[in-house]
């Protein structure tokens, strides 16, 4: 017994009202990206410093609740408050993503059910190569603040090397976590410029396959969940901070690392140029219910 498939909506445009608000949401992810940005400095500044309260803060711990009080685990304040951009980014990566839906997605839906694929899909404009470029580049240059720099800086035994050596531990950690987070996103970008400059041209070609025919397989990798590009995040965050092993002087954890980088990075490629087999259309994106 088949269950019958509606036919889908439909396309809809966003509404003025709908633009409006997608880009006030933007805005308000930029924001956050900037609060993030400077909540980094704020905390090497507050590491370098070394203040009583600050270190009390760090070492504190405080209780969470599980399981409607059912179970207690104490947790490390530090690690929280080292989490606070972090926290600032994925709420900025939320809103604008959404933002940016809003303000330019076209919709259409459909009852296909969770096996079959998304009921609600958007279509948006896509950038083009130049301005994806610049996006590119701004993650870079933080990771270039935070660990490019730094380095070049501490072989001539500048900053932060020639840091009082109960703090450079510290400061070097989250140089390196938040260089990582930066380089992975710039991965990211990058690899999906590979992925929409090999598509395009076969679009151009006229070698793309007809919608509905494409390989479940590189469907679900490449366009249902975008495993390509969560690749390319692993690949970028372990290759942006790698070179911090150098300074260090341990060539084996560099070379290891950067292998393993270089081989997600590699795998990230290889699934972003066969995103064609899926049938897809590159500007679109579905729910996952």
């Amino acid at each position: 017994m088949t269950t019958a498939v509606a036919p889908p909506t439909p396309p809809v445009a966003p509404s003025q009202r709908q633009r409006r608000l997608g880009l006030r949401l933007t805005l308000v992810g930029v924001v956050l990206t900037l609060l993030g940005l400077a909540s980094i400095g704020v905390l090497i500044a507050l590491t370098i410093q070394a203040s009583a309260a600050f270190e009390g803060a760090m070492a504190d711990t405080y209780t969470r609740s599980q399981l409607f009080g059912l179970y207690q685990s104490e947790r490390s304040t530090g690690a929280l408050i080292t989490a606070v951009p972090a926290i600032f980014f994925l709420l900025a990566m939320c809103l604008a993503g959404l933002g940016e839906l809003l303000r330019r997605g076209i919709w259409t839906r459909a009852h296909r059910g969770f096996w079959q694929g998304g009921s609600n899909t958007a279509t948006v404009r896509m950038l083009s190569p130049a301005v994806h470029l610049v996006w590119i580049a701004a993650p870079l240059l933080v990771w270039a603040a935070l660990i490019a720099v730094p380095l070049v800086l501490s072989s001539a035994g500048g900053w932060p090397a020639n840091l009082h050596y109960s703090v450079v531990d510290d400061v070097w950690f989250l140089l390196g976590m938040y260089g990582g987070v930066a380089s992975g996103i710039a991965a990211i970008m990058g690899v999906s410029l590979v992925k929409k400059l090999a598509w395009t041209r076969r679009v151009r070609a006229g070698t793309t396959l007809p919608a509905g025919t494409g390989s479940r397989f590189w469907r679900g990798l490449t366009y249902y969940w975008r495993f390509d590009l969560w690749l390319a995040f692993i690949g970028g965050a372990i290759l942006g901070p790698c070179w911090m092993a150098l300074f260090f002087e341990d060539p084996p954890f560099f070379f290891a690392a950067l292998g393993i980088g270089v081989l997600f990075i590699g795998l990230a490629v290889l699934a972003a140029v066969n995103f064609w087999r899926s049938a897809e259309n590159l500007a679109a994106g579905e729910s996952v219910s």
